[in-house]
């Protein structure tokens, strides 16, 4: 009999929002709340820039330093996967997800990635201004909105940035319900 080598498909959220909004830190707080025996997180982290790969502080080095099991770093100059660096690998999200879902993680969080369709997200919004169109269309693609000014929102479910352990607990809660109803 034929054995199928693929892995069994992974809870994946993106966790998006425009440069500066706090993805990264919010990511690293999640983990590390997040991460234990009943919940194995591995990072996707998307990057349009140039990267220098295993400098001290980056954000890979900080997402396994908070618990993630494993990160992908794919940027427009490579990959960083299992703490190798492949020059000039640009893999499709699908691939990355497929190689992510090998380490059977229970959840995958892929940073980054918001122009993606039809991918369960939480998007980041910083400060009191109002949402430009292009957020507003990455908004109505979002579950919730990740805000330091939930006035702006009425309509999203919102959940505050300065409070990383209540949006890993609504985390938790949407993927146990995730999981529950594509058994």
């Amino acid at each position: 009999m034929p054995h199928d080598s693929s892995p069994a498909p992974v809870v994946t959220l993106g966790i998006s929002g425009f440069s500066n909004s706090g993805k990264t830190t919010l990511i690293e707080a999640m983990i590390s709340r997040m991460t234990g025996p009943s919940c194995i997180v591995v990072v996707i982290k998307h990057s349009h820039h140039h990267v220098v790969p295993f400098q001290l502080g980056s954000d890979s080095e900080r997402f396994r330093s908070a618990g993630a099991s494993d990160v992908l770093l794919s940027a427009a100059n490579g990959l960083e996967q299992q703490g190798q660096w492949c020059p000039g690998v640009l893999p499709t999200l699908k691939e990355l997800l497929n190689y992510a879902g090998k380490s059977a993680p229970d959840l995958v969080l892929l940073e980054g990635f918001k122009d993606v369709a039809g991918l369960p997200r939480l998007w980041l919004h910083r400060g009191n201004h109002l949402p430009s169109e292009q957020e507003e269309a990455y908004l109505a693609r979002s579950l919730a909105v990740v805000t330091d000014y939930p006035a702006l929102f009425p309509a999203l479910t919102r959940l505050p940035l300065d409070n990383p352990d209540e949006v890993a607990r609504w985390v938790q809660l949407w993927r146990a319900g995730f999981t529950s109803t594509n058994e």
